[in-house]
């Protein structure tokens, strides 16, 4: 490369780093703007080196992506399925999965290079910032590998000195120095396990603890193996992981507990999850607040809700995953095989907490405002009125999980709850999947039933919460995946479970699971007759928990099990698990060797 296109990239990527902001330096990620300083100046005063570590935060900590979702059985999106149906290429960019985090990398490595030049700024300050640094730099690599999996390791600042079309790396060695950056930060005696007071919302030990047994139990999953099968030694690393990170967190974080013993209880606990910011469980987020900080109108709040709450309707619930939920008891939930036609099928009596907790049918309790005033609490999704109602040619539930009830109609482009990327629940699920992987069984029901108990489910005359007797090794494995789907339903995790275990193109030994050729279903409701002077307080009326609600709710509404409107078959292919290097990154750097199985690419992903 020339030198006069070294310094035009140098001097692109040194750009953003001109103005990074300034907040009191008691608040950290106290949410606010920052103001514009110079960066020469930035290493001449610890205020202004706090306040560089707070934008790296801002840039590097991930937020919720609603086309992650919609490329799973979780949801679906009639206009956007590249990653789903495998229209992926070395041309065209996808928001869902293209990641190339180097201009954060580099502003990190400016970081890590400068800070001890920096008078005045006290050892223990010194260190727990290159502590946060190195956590933020492994989550930026790692978010890379999981995608393409080897990737160029630049661990300094470039100059126009070096040279810039670096190779990629080794897949085992891009995992060694992220694990590497994270045990510097565990290991740093001025990192605290978790932040409190000013500074709460930082990525602390248990950050990092968290954050290594994710990225040592997906290498350790079928995907980044050659023959998908299994690696002993790398289960093995990951259990260690992984019980290390239980063990160490659980004085600092926990599950959050329902504040009394009702079944609604129970129901409101995984909405405090979201609501009661930087509760017990939070590990690693993203703080939005508003309006310093704020989400905005394309926020996740944005998203979820109904388009008359003002929202953006993006996110809707397929019946694959509200079959998922359990029975209330904890049995599986067989009510409503997904045969389209007619149902009178009242699916959602007799269910599990979480499964209230996380969507919303036709007629259940919403209190969300209205475009105009709400003054009913209650959701009404079908289709026939004068008066729109929410509605979609093939749905018939919404997500509830994480979005704020109450206020008024104005307030829905205010709201900027954070955003949980990892809460202690997933700590503890990692275990017990990498305890099933390793000979456990005993361990990881353990934290099933633990998970279970949380979530409201009764323990029953066995003590099993509803668990099966004699699981172990893959039917276990499967359980736990389950767990998860029903667990961190719409919290973003799918996606990548799908991925770790192959299940778009593999399913598992026995071929369950497998996703590809499958289509995804949905629930129309539609009045059975004109019903024009239907208000939402005649509706409202309507007690579906009751048989006399019942029969009047299936009086007034056909509802029909429907294959997801104009959507084909699933069909994600084998080179969308380690993805192409696209044209514009190879055009800056043409030693960027192409993944195999992608325009003749070299690159394996599985050393």
């Amino acid at each position: 490369m020339n030198t006069r296109k070294k310094y035009q990239i140098l001097k692109i990527v040194a750009a953003g780093l001109l103005f990074i902001g300034v907040a009191g330096c008691e608040d950290v990620l106290d949410k606010k703007n920052l103001d514009v300083i110079v960066m020469q100046d930035v290493w001449k005063d610890p205020n202004l080196v706090k306040n560089f570590l707070n934008k790296l935060y801002t840039d590097v900590v991930p937020d919720y992506h609603i086309r992650i979702e919609q490329s799973t059985d979780e949801s679906f999106n009639l206009y956007r399925m590249d990653y789903i149906q495998g229209a992926l290429n070395t041309d065209n960019s996808s928001d869902i999965v293209d990641v190339w985090n180097y201009e954060k990398i580099r502003n990190i490595n400016t970081l890590l290079e400068n800070i001890d030049a920096c008078p005045g700024l006290s050892e223990a300050d010194r260190n727990s910032f290159v502590a946060q640094a190195k956590i933020l730099r492994a989550w930026a690599y790692w978010e890379m590998v999981r995608i393409y999996g080897g990737v160029p390791l630049i661990l300094k600042v470039q100059s126009t000195a070096d040279d810039l079309e670096v190779p990629r790396n080794k897949t085992s060695e891009c995992v060694k120095a992220i694990v590497q950056d994270l045990d510097d930060a565990i290991n740093t005696a001025s990192l605290p396990m978790r932040w409190s007071g000013a500074d709460v919302g930082r990525a602390g030990k248990g950050a990092a603890l968290a954050i290594k047994g994710r990225v040592l139990m997906t290498y350790a999953s079928p995907m980044f193996l050659s023959n998908h099968a299994s690696d002993a030694s790398r289960w093995q690393q990951a259990y260690d992981a992984n019980k290390t990170a239980r063990d160490q967190m659980a004085s600092d974080f926990g599950l959050l507990q329902p504040n009394g013993t009702a079944f609604q209880d129970y129901v409101d606990v995984f909405q405090r999850l979201f609501t009661e910011e930087q509760n017990r469980e939070v590990v690693f987020s993203k703080r939005w607040n508003y309006p310093e900080n704020s989400t905005g109108v394309q926020g996740r709040s944005w998203y979820l809700r109904p388009q008359t709450s003002k929202g953006g309707f993006g996110v809707l619930v397929t019946l694959e995953t509200a079959n998922t939920f359990l029975k209330a008891d904890g049995s599986a939930y067989t009510g409503l095989p997904l045969n389209p036609g007619p149902t009178t099928t009242p699916f959602w009596l007799d269910r599990e907490p979480r499964f209230y907790a996380s969507v919303v049918y036709n007629g259940a309790k919403w209190d969300l405002p209205r475009d105009g005033g709400k003054v009913t609490d209650k959701e009404w999704i079908f289709y026939g009125a004068a008066t729109p109602y929410d509605s979609d040619d093939s749905y018939g539930i919404l997500v509830r999980k994480g979005i704020q009830e109450g206020g008024t109609y104005d307030d829905v482009n205010k709201i900027s709850i954070d955003w949980n990327e990892i809460r202690f629940a997933e700590v503890l699920l990692n275990f017990a999947e990498c305890a099933a992987q390793t000979g456990h069984p005993d361990e990881a029901i353990q934290v099933l039933k633990e998970i279970r108990q949380r979530a409201g489910i009764p323990a029953g005359a066995n003590g099993n919460y509803g668990l099966a007797s004699g699981l172990s090794g893959e039917s276990l494995v499967k359980e736990i995946l389950t767990e998860r789907l029903r667990e961190f339903s719409y919290e973003n995790k799918r996606f990548w479970d799908l991925r770790r275990y192959r299940l778009y193109t593999d399913g598992f030994s026995d071929g369950s699971n497998k996703l590809n050729g499958k289509k995804l279903h949905g629930i129309r409701h539609d009045l059975k007759t004109p019903f024009n002077a239907a208000t939402p307080e005649q509706l409202d009326a309507i007690d579906i928990q009751t048989p006399e609600g019942i029969a009047t709710y299936f009086g007034l509404f056909d509802d029909q099990i429907r294959e997801l409107n104009n959507m084909p078959e699933i069909s994600v292919p084998e080179n969308h698990y380690f993805l192409r290097i696209i044209r514009e990154h190879r055009i800056t750097n043409p030693n960027l060797e192409q993944t195999t199985g992608w325009d003749n690419g070299t690159f394996n992903p599985y050393e």
